[in-house]
C-alpha cells in the first residue's frame, strides 16, 4: 500500500480509509468521526445523500440542497446525517419539530466497564459504533453498506475488494 501524496488530507488517503476499515473490522467497532469520513469517500451514497438530508430533515436549519461536489462537503454531509441518526440533532440541537426516529446505537469506552451506551447529553469522548449495529441500522432501512467496512454477498465482497484495490493504488 501507498499513501496518497496529492490534494487530499490524511483522512482521506487511500491508505488512512484502508488502515481505518482494517482497524474498524478487527475490532467491530469505528468511531463515528471516523464513519464520516469512510462514508463520504465512498461514491455509491453519492445520488442518496440528498434524500438523505431532506429524509432526515437536515434542510430544517441547513441548506435545502446539499453540497456534495467533494469529498470535503460529503464529509460535512455525513456528519450532520449521522448526528441525526446517533443523537437526534440537527444543527447541533434536539428539536421539537423533527420527527421521531430510532437512533443508532453508540458507545463510549469506559476504562473499567469496556463499552458503555454513549452519554447523548453529556456528549463527552469519542462515540463508537458497533460495526453488528451498524449492518442492521442501515440494512432496515434498506441502505447500502459501505463497501470499505462489509462485505456481505460475492458481488459486495468484489466491490469492496476494488473499492479497496481502487484506493490503494491512487
Amino acid at each position: 500500500m501507498k499513501e496518497s501524496k496529492g490534494k487530499d488530507p490524511t483522512i482521506f488517503s487511500p491508505f488512512w480509509i484502508v488502515q481505518t476499515c482494517e482497524g474498524a473490522r478487527a475490532e467491530g467497532i469505528i468511531a463515528l468521526d471516523h464513519l464520516v469520513y469512510v462514508l463520504a469517500a465512498d461514491e455509491q451514497y453519492d445520488d442518496i445523500l440528498p434524500k438523505l438530508w431532506r429524509k432526515y430533515q437536515l434542510d430544517k436549519t441547513g441548506p435545502t440542497k446539499p453540497e456534495i461536489s467533494s469529498v470535503y462537503n460529503k464529509a460535512g454531509v455525513w456528519l450532520a446525517i449521522l448526528h441525526r441518526l446517533a443523537f437526534g440533532r440537527v444543527g447541533g440541537a434536539i428539536r421539537g419539530d423533527l420527527n421521531k426516529i430510532e437512533l443508532l446505537k453508540t458507545y463510549r469506552d469506559d476504562s473499567k466497564e469496556g463499552l458503555v451506551p454513549y452519554d447523548i447529553e453529556a456528549m463527552k469522548g469519542v462515540a463508537y459504533v458497533r460495526l453488528e449495529d451498524l449492518e442492521a441500522y442501515l440494512s432496515k432501512r434498506r441502505l447500502p453498506l459501505p463497501s470499505a467496512l462489509f462485505a456481505v454477498s460475492a458481488s459486495d465482497i468484489k466491490k469492496a475488494e476494488e473499492f479497496l484495490r481502487r484506493l490503494r493504488v491512487e
